[in-house]
């Protein structure tokens, strides 16, 4: 089995990894194929995760590991490395392109995307994609919705779309946690300079660079009060007001001194996971007892140390499942009213994508979903008791979110490509005969 990768960035390995590992155990021969198409200074601030071949083959020592500059010379390796089948991220447009140019040359490979995330839900080029491994079935639905929901599709297209993530949509669960059967706390503690002899809270601060909103950047970002009224009086939001001088009202500094007095209080580390995409604010870096960045992507840094984690904080991120997979209880933040954070309110329309208990941001005794105002107000008088992981609902959560747990989601992706492949090579020696 001649299998692809294609490598947009230094993330990517994160996802591919234990894939990439399962495959080569089994004998497959892999090809990583590193988009050189811009250069590092056109790629904005995600230029620090530039798929260099050097940092790739530090991780992927066996592998073949190459780079293409056009859609072109990606199309010839892919032929030349006579590739049965390549794996891609699901919003990759490259895909469409290669796939086009792969026909013209009458070459038959299977492209494939796989579900990293909730990014999956808005992949419409389902024509370029012969198989896409979601987490479980639910996502099928989800899918469904959230397509129509942002009017991705036109509606004349819905029915053709919709019978394609049906029939091309396979449930496979989570690669990238396959590698956690592996980890070891005293390892990992060592590695990052953390202590053994602590609790450790896992703090993903608010994420600054999403689209500005009058809740995220003028009401919850520190700054004086005369400073956010003359902004909402310059964008003419008169109704806001009372927002800022509400006694209740919380800003991200005292969100992080009531996290600072929580560890005190419980003798906890603190422990910051940046992302150089995302600037600390000072505050925060004096606060926290050790702030640490990306320092490897496979295995990734945010999941080594959720593994270690006795809790987990973020603000309606995709870390829950991370959070949740290595079994440490999380807390998700956000404003009280919920729909105030514009650049996530549309998706609450989707019941199991909104505040509302039972959805990936809310679940009992896994998932604590919590206003950023209660929060600063009530944490530092709590203790990890407070924040108990239920078993049982945590299964729950998996199963419906993530479909499963047993870590073998690369064996379970391997055995349905071999079987694809192997179906198509015995139709084709069918028909030549």
């Amino acid at each position: 089995m001649n299998i692809g990768f294609y490598v947009g960035r230094l993330i990517y390995t994160s996802h591919f990894g234990a894939l990439i590992d399962c495959f080569r155990e089994k004998g497959a021969r892999i090809t990583l194929l590193c988009d050189y198409r811009q250069k590092p200074k056109d790629c904005g601030y995600k230029a620090y995760q530039y798929p260099y071949l050097k940092s790739i083959q530090n991780v992927f020592e066996k592998e073949e590991v190459l780079n293409f500059q056009t859609a072109e010379e990606f199309v010839d390796i892919i032929i030349e490395n006579q590739l049965q089948a390549v794996f891609f991220f699901p919003l990759d447009s490259i895909a469409k392109e290669t796939k086009a140019l792969l026909a013209q040359k009458a070459a038959d490979v299977l492209f494939i995307r796989l579900q990293i995330g909730l990014e999956m839900m808005s992949c419409t080029d389902l024509p370029s994609t012969d198989i896409a491994f979601i987490f479980c079935e639910n996502w099928k639905t989800w899918w469904k919705k959230w397509l129509m929901l942002f009017d991705l599709i036109p509606e004349k297209d819905k029915d053709y779309i919709f019978e394609q993530i049906d029939t091309k949509a396979v449930a496979s669960g989570l690669p990238q946690f396959d590698s956690i059967v592996n980890f070891d706390r005293h390892s990992i503690c060592e590695k990052y300079g953390l202590p053994e002899d602590k609790k450790i809270i896992l703090y993903l601060p608010f994420p600054w660079r999403v689209p500005f909103s009058i809740w995220s950047h003028i009401i919850y970002k520190p700054q004086n009060k005369i400073t956010k009224l003359a902004k909402l009086l310059l964008h003419g939001l008169i109704d806001k007001i009372p927002d800022i001088w509400h006694s209740q009202a919380a800003d991200d500094l005292q969100v992080a001194q009531a996290i600072r007095k929580f560890a005190d209080r419980n003798n906890a580390f603190l422990l910051v996971k940046g992302r150089l995409k995302n600037k600390i604010p000072s505050y925060l870096s004096k606060i926290a007892d050790k702030v640490v960045n990306d320092e490897t992507y496979y295995p990734h840094t945010t999941i080594e140390l959720m593994s270690i984690a006795d809790l987990s904080l973020n603000f309606y991120s995709e870390a829950n499942k991370e959070s949740v997979m290595c079994g440490t209880p999380c807390v998700c933040l956000g404003p009280t009213k919920p729909e105030d954070w514009t650049c996530y309110a549309k998706r609450f329309a989707i019941e199991e994508f909104s505040p509302r208990s039972g959805s990936f941001y809310n679940f009992d005794g896994v998932v604590f979903n919590e206003s950023v105002d209660d929060f600063a107000k009530n944490f530092p008088s709590k203790t990890f008791d407070d924040y108990r992981m239920n078993i049982e609902n945590k299964d729950k959560f998996i199963k419906k979110y993530l479909g499963y747990s047993d870590k073998k989601s690369s064996e379970r992706i391997y055995n349905h490509l071999s079987n694809r492949l192997s179906s198509q090579a015995t139709s084709r020696e069918t028909t030549c005969i």
